[in-house]
């Protein structure tokens, strides 16, 4: 089952900038810092778009975000 995202919410956010900006790639602190929250929120937050497939996660440190290809 797909779940979409909340309005409004960090994930839905996050994947809109990657929409507007689909080459770029940003660490877990750089989302902190770009949308306001602790840098363990996002990662918590941004599991669901990973797990539901809008972004992908790097599986290295510092973890890197980026939307997912045909997403």
């Amino acid at each position: 089952m797909t779940h979409t995202l909340y309005n409004g919410s960090i994930a839905d956010r996050v994947v809109q900038w990657f929409h507007q900006h689909p080459s770029e790639e940003l660490t877990a602190r750089d989302i902190a810092i770009k949308f306001n929250y602790h840098r363990n929120v996002v990662y918590q937050r941004l599991a669901v778009a990973v797990r539901e497939g809008y972004l992908e996660r790097s599986s290295t440190r510092p973890l890197v975000y980026r939307l997912k290809k045909g997403a």
